[in-house]
């Protein structure tokens, strides 16, 4: 896969790095820019402490949906092991 983005994308991202206070978002932008610069996806899983699957992920997310495609990623977690009973 190509990590290459236009200037103009790289300026949206570090635009919306700066403006946000999301520790996640941030964390999706700084792995697009730097799939970008040419880091590998095993170097970044190393140093962002993410599955190589996530990685691409993150990428392909901002390529198909811009900047919301970051910002829109849903986790839903694990089914809760609680009864009815205990959740009242």
């Amino acid at each position: 896969m190509s990590y290459n983005l236009t200037q103009e994308q790289i300026q949206e991202l570090k635009t919306q790095y700066y403006k946000n206070r999301s520790h996640r978002f941030v964390n999706r932008i700084r792995v697009v820019l730097a799939l970008a610069r040419g880091y590998t996806v095993s170097d970044l899983a190393l140093i962002f402490m993410l599955d190589s699957d996530t990685i691409c992920r993150y990428f392909r997310l901002y390529k198909e949906g811009g900047i919301n495609g970051l910002w829109e990623i849903h986790c839903n977690g694990c089914p809760s092991s609680l009864t009815e009973e205990q959740k009242e």
